[in-house]
């Protein structure tokens, strides 16, 4: 019996029931092929999420159940349950979105982060009736599923510059608040890359000038930031540029709660020293005041990579210097999102032709041999997946949600659990009604319980093959 209970906890500390050779990445507790979040009339698109820090996360969302686009938010347990105590298909971040509602199309572009105490605080793009360009608003929703009363009811407006302000990014900054990242256009002439903190109790920060500081702002345009917590207090946040004039690179710079850190160079630090054209990057926290950043490539197909920058503004002298390519895959690679893996690495998801791709890099610059060189399928279905987003849950796993089409008609959000850690190899040919639950403990070194259920009373057998096929 030890014997048998340490094939299993090979074969299956992490494993539910797989796909004949390829890897199911979903725990047990949720729906096989993912949980519907939302599905109001019309559509609901482009979903990003925070984690809650009990294993589940925060989804929001662009939804036009109204006449116009507005921002919307929905709780998800660990369970793979919607939580009881928010509305049914999400609450509103704004306490009269119809009222707000510009002929601009609303609000959009929403990012979210975690708050630190089960909530979370969205930042979005809001064209407002009256003003003359984009603005960047901000909300704070409790755990309870409840607008922070101590917030303006309709947001805090982060910036009203002039000239219009884009692409909102959100960092938190460990004390309940947030650094708020944007394109911005106040100088007419080309485009820079600004930030504000947020506080708490959402004001502004007063130590910060109004209207935020210039993060990146040197020759030529910078744009389409990224934003990512250092674990202490700050937050790292990279930048399209393209200072040299010849083609766009991916920059990075350290935010602290007194403004730009000066121990960085000015300007920002050269994340890539490839000569191709790079775009859309994102950030995450390595867990020891640095960062992780991946981006798009513009090869003969778009392509991403990935590259780590220490505390100190340098660059990992481990990982390539051009930075570490995530998929052998030909296809074009979009859509990119990541979350940390709790070890010095992160786990990536982007959509590929009609699917959500998982891949994992490891702390070392490497890929996880586990994942493959093309990286892995959240979900095996004939329908289109895309505009993926995911939250790390703690002890290398994470929640992905995305856009899926599996009804035909209006596009939907689903989301799903999945494990930092894949087994393959492990055919499904589980019939209805039968369903194995996780191994516990997991992961383990000695005794594991399985359990599993049965549609009826039957006698059973429980056969056991370690990783590689082994009875």
């Amino acid at each position: 019996m030890d014997t048998l209970r340490r094939y299993v906890a090979v074969a299956l500390a992490v494993a539910a029931i797989y796909l004949p050779g390829t890897a199911r990445i979903a725990r047990a507790e949720w729906p096989r092929f993912g949980r519907p979040v939302v599905t109001a009339i019309n559509s609901q698109q482009r979903a990003a999420v925070a984690a809650d820090g009990a294993g589940g996360t925060i989804i929001t969302w662009q939804d036009s159940r109204s006449a116009k686009i507005n921002v919307f938010a929905q709780h998800v347990l660990a369970s793979g349950e919607l939580d009881g105590a928010w509305p049914i298909d999400g609450r509103s971040l704004l306490a009269d979105p119809a009222a707000l509602d510009s002929a601009d199309g609303g609000q959009t572009s929403q990012h979210i982060v975690s708050d630190g105490a089960g909530g979370a605080i969205v930042a979005w793009l809001d064209v407002r009736p009256g003003s003359a360009s984009a603005d960047i608003y901000a909300q704070h929703v409790l755990a309870s599923g409840v607008v922070d009363p101590r917030w303006p009811v309709n947001g805090i407006a982060v910036s009203g510059a002039v000239g219009a302000q884009e692409l909102p990014v959100i960092a938190e900054d460990g004390s309940g608040g947030a650094f708020v990242a944007w394109e911005d256009q106040r100088d007419p002439s080309n485009l820079d890359v600004f930030a504000e903190h947020v506080l708490s109790t959402g004001t502004l920060d007063p130590a910060w000038p109004a209207n935020g500081f210039a993060v990146g702002s040197g020759i030529g345009s910078q744009g389409r930031p990224a934003i990512g917590f250092d674990g202490a207090h700050g937050a790292i946040v990279a930048w399209v540029d393209n200072r040299s004039g010849t083609a766009d690179h991916i920059f990075a710079q350290h935010l602290k709660l007194t403004g730009v850190d000066p121990a960085w160079p000015a300007n920002g630090r050269g994340i890539s020293g490839a000569t191709a054209e790079e775009s859309r990057p994102i950030v995450v926290s390595d867990g020891a005041g640095g960062a992780i950043v991946t981006w798009q490539a513009f090869h003969f197909n778009q392509t991403e990579y990935a590259q780590h920058v220490t505390a100190g503004g340098t660059l990992d002298p481990a990982w390539p210097a051009a930075g570490l390519r995530l998929s052998a895959s030909e296809l074009d690679e979009t859509q990119s999102t990541i979350a940390p893996d709790g070890a010095g690495g992160a786990i990536v998801a982007w959509k590929e032709n009609f699917d959500v791709i998982l891949q994992h890099v490891l702390a070392t610059g490497s890929l996880d041999p586990q994942y493959g060189a093309t990286g892995r399928p959240v979900v095996d279905l004939p329908s289109g997946q895309g505009d993926p987003a995911i939250v790390a849950t703690g002890g290398g796993g994470a929640i992905v949600a995305w856009t899926d089409t599996r009804k035909g008609t209006d596009v939907d959000i689903y989301a799903m659990q999945v494990s930092a850690i894949v087994t393959t190899g492990v055919p499904d040919s589980t019939p209805p009604g039968l369903a194995l639950r996780r191994p516990g403990p997991n992961p383990a070194r000695g005794s594991v319980t399985l359990r599993f259920s049965l549609p009826s009373p039957a006698p059973a057998r429980l056969t056991i093959f370690d990783a590689s096929g082994r009875l």
